[in-house]
């Protein structure tokens, strides 16, 4: 394969798109595409389009659900054939997309020639290692993989940043609080005056908790309030079928919902302030940790949210989070997207 000199690119998704097909013209084995969470995959369609024109066959690699992919509703409006490999693994298709997830992958026998992974548009499940090993392993060898992810997937090769562009404002970026107070059982008084003030600004706050103990331990202390702060106070467990108390909760005009639910990535969160307590666990690694960030700069408007994360002690992870989210950013300034 070839292995093309590091080369670190400022880009948009206006001339991506563009570069890709020249890096896959010259047989690139491996390209990064550095963006951030929830951005459009649509800087894939002209090299998609120009593979299949050379009769290149392609495979798309996302955990979205099979019914809202977002690439594929982009590619079938212009006339391409998308066809979603589940476990049955159906035929391959030679001139159209091929969809499958990580997990179904694993036991694909076919090689591709173009092969692109989307760790942006549904939530971070495998680290760097595991989307690597899965990319070369579905590859020809002389074909090209994309990586597009909120960090650079291969070492020492093309990357391309898409950069942010939220009407000139920059992602946001979290705050951490470090407090000695047990959060099971108590709330220090700065995260009930910022819970205070968000409600007061008319803003919905999203608390994430790592378990469904902490979402009744959270629950059960703030509800104590619910006179003071809002009564709109809900709770959300990931293991309920149903989500009711999330659509009540949206239907407010302002509210407080805690869960430990991560991956309502559908639901509309504009505007709506994130908190993620106990921000040291371990199921709160560093991509997933900048996916519950990122929500708060869902908005295209100017209203977006703010992002807190509370904890007794700084992880490397929410550090790591925090940084990725101020490179982003950083990129972005340099390439004249952001403003004062």
């Amino acid at each position: 394969m070839l292995i093309a000199k590091e080369s670190k690119e400022i880009t948009t998704k206006e001339n991506i798109d563009e570069k890709l097909i020249s890096h896959f013209k010259s047989k690139v084995s491996s390209i990064n595409v550095v963006s951030f969470f929830y951005n459009t995959p649509e800087v894939f369609k002209k090299i998609i389009f120009y593979a299949l024109s050379q009769n290149k066959t392609v495979l798309y690699i996302t955990n979205e659900s099979e019914d809202h992919v977002f690439l594929a509703s982009i590619l079938k409006s212009q006339g391409i054939k998308c066809n979603y490999l589940g476990y049955k693994l159906q035929q391959i298709l030679k001139q159209g997309l091929n969809i499958i997830n990580h997990n179904q992958a694993l036991y694909l026998e076919e090689k591709f020639d173009l092969v692109i992974y989307d760790d942006i548009n549904s939530m971070p499940v495998h680290g760097k290692e595991s989307i690597r090993k899965l990319l070369e392993s579905c590859c020809k060898g002389y074909g090209t993989m994309i990586a597009y992810s909120i960090e650079p997937v291969f070492y020492n090769e093309v990357t391309l940043f898409q950069c942010p562009n939220n009407n000139g404002k920059p992602l946001v970026e979290p705050r951490i609080i470090n407090t000695r107070v047990n959060v099971n059982d108590d709330l220090p008084q700065v995260v009930y005056d910022y819970l205070n003030w968000s409600i007061l600004s008319d803003k919905k706050v999203v608390i994430y908790v790592p378990d469904n103990e902490k979402v009744e331990n959270i629950y059960n202390y703030l509800i104590r309030f619910r006179n003071k702060l809002t009564r709109n106070i809900f709770n959300y467990k990931s293991d309920e079928k149903h989500n009711r108390s999330m659509l009540k909760f949206l239907a407010k005009a302002k509210g407080i919902m805690i869960t430990n639910s991560f991956e309502n990535g559908d639901v509309d969160l504009t505007g709506i302030n994130v908190m993620v307590f106990f921000a040291e666990h371990k199921i709160f690694d560093y991509k997933r940790l900048v996916y519950l960030s990122s929500r708060a700069s869902r908005s295209k408007s100017l209203d977006r949210g703010e992002v807190i994360f509370l904890s007794n002690e700084l992880s490397e992870d929410m550090d790591n989070a925090k940084e990725i989210l101020r490179e982003l950013n950083k990129k972005a300034w340099e390439a004249g997207f952001l403003r004062l």
